[in-house]
């Protein structure tokens, strides 16, 4: 989330007012396509507070558009802080920056975030470590 409006500041400060609203309507968006998407027992987000506040704004909004009458349990979805998941390295947008990116050769562009490589990495070890676990004993309990 890194220079994003609803991310100004350090990494991790709290989420902008309009963060929170993004977040909100993004979760109304989910919940719209419940029924394509199923359930979504885990949310997965790095451990700083903007992420934090962003998955639970989603959570939230996903939940209240898809509960069920009240004789029925709702369902709920598990946040998951993984300290992996956090940019490795954060940049703010400041004249500095500007000023340091201009003056090399082919400056003039800001260039956000990390690294393609270091991406994937963070991805591969996440998919590993974490997410296909997590699906092999899904698809075990299911298994009749």
């Amino acid at each position: 989330m890194a220079d994003n409006v609803c991310s100004a500041g350090p990494p991790d400060s709290p989420l902008t007012s309009h963060g929170v609203i993004q977040s909100s309507l993004l979760g109304a968006h989910l919940a719209g396509r419940a029924a394509s998407l199923g359930p979504a027992p885990h949310m997965f987000c790095s451990d700083f507070q903007q992420a934090r506040t962003t998955a639970g704004a989603i959570r939230d909004a996903y939940l209240a558009q898809d509960a069920e009458p009240s004789s029925m349990k709702k369902p709920t979805t598990e946040i998951i802080l993984l300290g992996e998941l956090r940019e490795k390295q954060f940049r703010e947008k400041n004249a500095e920056v500007s000023e340091s990116v201009a003056a090399q050769p082919g400056g003039g562009e800001y260039t956000e975030g990390e690294p393609f490589e270091e991406v994937n990495a963070q991805a591969k070890r996440f998919l590993n470590a974490v997410l296909l676990p997590l699906l092999e004993d899904l698809l075990l309990s299911d298994t009749p």
